[in-house]
């Protein structure tokens, strides 16, 4: 499993204004089917200050927003993972970090409870 910090551009020419993304995989326990489960960690992300949508909202999984952040949750893309979480943050970052790195790792900043 990984977790990822890294900045996008908000734009199709990778100009600024940049937001934060973080990318988080995990596994859904053996038996439980996968649909139901994301549908019940965004019901446990509402059920905590989240809100459902945006609406009008077009992506491949469940979406959550609060405060500017909107959560995708759904099917991994990576191997070795069942799930994943996207956290898209506002595009309000006029640094230019189109030279920047791909990412980086902040598994050593988040905690399972």
């Amino acid at each position: 499993m990984f977790q990822e910090f890294s900045w996008e551009s908000c734009n199709d020419q990778g100009d600024p204004p940049y937001r934060g993304r973080v990318d988080m995989t995990f596994i859904v326990p053996l038996g439980i089917d996968h649909s139901s489960y994301f549908e019940q960690v965004a019901a446990t992300m509402v059920a905590h200050c989240w809100s459902s949508g945006p609406p009008g909202q077009h992506v491949f999984g469940t979406v959550i927003h609060k405060d500017g952040v909107m959560a995708t949750i759904g099917v991994s893309p990576f191997l070795g993972a069942d799930g994943a979480i996207e956290l898209s943050g506002e595009c309000r970052n006029m640094n230019n970090h189109r030279t920047d790195s791909n990412g980086f790792s902040i598994k050593d900043q988040l905690r399972g409870q």
